[in-house]
């Protein structure tokens, strides 16, 4: 990604311009920051350019890790209107005997009535119980299934083995649903998955903006996690990421996680300027995409309208633009 960055706009990265890089302090997102930045060093060739890279300290993150921070929406992850909603759907008949064909393959089925009984129950680092049941034993085989491609180097995990082609079409959308209300549009009846990401917005307003008038900054960019990329889609109202849903079974039909928010997600602001006019192009995954706003001239937008519609949608959630990283922090663990 880094790579063809440098190759597309080759013109924009010269020794008077800096570039931005940010990731969360997370292992993986400083390893993704430094690879883009070799692959755009790389592309560029003997042009040089002066890259800043940095990473928030941990719990200090409330624009790349928001989640770490607000209060609200952690109580709503444990135990909002949605889990409910989402347990009943999972454990339906259809689930039920697909955890237990799976896990089968395992255990006896006296084990499995003792898990299924409640005998049973593991929990993560945090606390957090991860698996107590037959349903989510066969769910966490299921996450190793989706990662095992990223894993190849490590050895032969093909964990789709253990289960058939309509078992491995009900764990995903069961997966997507679980990501679209915990992390994106969710209920009708709340807005804070989405909105604990305003400070983030916020911020690429505020940066964008600051480049646009100093001149000095040839590049901005963050790297961060599907919890960040899901409820920005959201909040950014693009079309197929925003609308929200009730009913667990209409949401596949409505919500793609995997166009969302497949590996390497990545959102792109690109800015032309005449001189005098400066306009903006948005794509996802590299692909171009449309704001939730009039043009004349599409895919590219006037950035003053663009501006202006992101504003006024922070300032309904109370966060201003001149608010600084602390005044971010206090709200999302007051208000969010």
């Amino acid at each position: 990604m880094g790579t063809r960055v440098g190759q597309n706009f080759k013109e924009l990265f010269t020794s008077d311009k800096k570039v931005i890089t940010q990731a969360t302090f997370k292992d993986r997102t400083p390893q993704s920051r430094d690879q883009f930045i070799d692959g755009l060093k790389e592309s560029l060739g003997d042009n040089k350019v002066d890259i800043l890279a940095s990473a928030f300290e941990e719990g200090k993150d409330p624009y790349l890790r928001p989640y770490d921070l607000a209060t609200k929406y952690n109580e709503y992850v444990e135990d909002g209107d949605w889990v409910k909603l989402y347990e009943d759907y999972v454990t339906q008949s259809t689930g039920t005997r697909y955890a237990k064909e799976v896990l089968l393959q395992f255990f006896t089925e006296d084990f499995y009535q003792r898990l299924n009984s409640g005998e049973f129950e593991l929990k993560d680092e945090k606390g957090k119980v991860k698996l107590s049941n037959p349903t989510e034993a066969a769910s966490n085989l299921y996450e190793l299934y989706i990662i095992s491609s990223n894993i190849k180097g490590e050895g032969d995990f093909e964990f789709g083995r253990y289960f058939t082609t309509n078992q491995l079409k009900w764990y995903e959308s069961v997966d997507n649903i679980n990501d679209f209300y915990e992390k994106g549009p969710s209920l009708t009846s709340t807005d804070l998955p989405q909105n604990i990401i305003a400070p983030l917005v916020k911020e690429l307003i505020v940066s964008t903006e600051q480049s646009i008038q100093q001149k000095d900054t040839a590049g901005i960019f963050h790297f961060s996690h599907a919890e960040t990329i899901i409820p920005l889609s959201s909040f950014l109202d693009i079309a197929g990421a925003n609308v929200s849903i009730d009913k667990p079974q209409d949401v596949t039909q409505n919500w793609n996680g995997s166009v969302i928010s497949p590996m390497g997600a990545n959102i792109q602001w690109i800015l032309y300027s005449n001189g005098k006019d400066v306009l903006v192009k948005m794509l996802r995954n590299e692909e171009e995409i449309a704001f939730p706003i009039e043009t004349k001239t599409y895919p590219y937008y006037n950035w003053d309208d663009v501006k202006t519609y992101y504003q006024n949608k922070l300032q309904k959630v109370g966060v201003e633009l001149d608010s600084s990283l602390e005044d971010n922090i206090e709200l999302l663990q007051k208000k969010f």
